[in-house]
């Protein structure tokens, strides 16, 4: 009820900043290749993940990846696949609001039987580049997978050794399927 209420003085305010808001300095068409380690029901694992965002027009960019997981004590692999649509926002100089709507599938592998589920994720947060080898973000998102709501975070910290090659370290946490907590360290191509 609370975020009915508080979504369009978010979206007002937003809009404001954004007119007289200037170009900023952040791309949001690249490539990046991830190395993740998490926690989930006390499980250990990691895995590997691919990513791709490519400006469609303007604000708007499409974005997707596949990530492949593998559990350390159980015998359970991940795979995930997500798609979808987004938009930015320049809110000050090199200061963005960017949200995205991800189309989400797991597919579990666990002694021989596969489980494919899947729905939506939606994400939504702040880019900031205060100085031009740095990068930082943090965003929230809310999925619904098979009728099962999750709200999360994530924060990063981006290095850039030239103008378009980056190393980046994300957190993520999701907090309404036990804790899953992720150190995600990517390597990133700007285009």
């Amino acid at each position: 009820m609370l975020r009915k209420k508080c979504l369009p003085v978010i979206l007002i305010s937003i809009s404001t900043f954004a007119v007289s808001a200037q170009e900023s300095d952040l791309s949001y068409s690249y490539v990046d290749i991830a190395y993740q380690k998490g926690d989930w029901l006390n499980a250990d694992f990691d895995g590997l993940r691919i990513g791709i965002s490519a400006v469609i027009s303007g604000p708007v960019f499409i974005v997707g990846s596949y990530a492949i997981d593998e559990f350390d004590e159980v015998d359970i692999d991940v795979d995930v696949f997500d798609v979808g649509l987004g938009f930015h926002l320049p809110v000050y100089n090199n200061i963005d609001f960017a949200a995205s709507a991800e189309y989400v599938n797991y597919m579990f592998d666990t002694l021989g039987e596969e489980i494919d589920i899947d729905g939506y994720r939606v994400n939504a947060g702040f880019r900031a580049k205060p100085h031009e080898v740095f990068e930082l973000s943090a965003f929230m998102h809310y999925a619904d997978i098979e009728d099962e709501d999750n709200t999360g975070l994530s924060v990063e910290a981006r290095y850039f050794f030239t103008p378009v090659a980056s190393v980046g370290l994300v957190y993520s946490k999701d907090y309404d399927i036990d804790d899953l907590d992720i150190m995600t360290f990517n390597a990133r191509l700007n285009y």
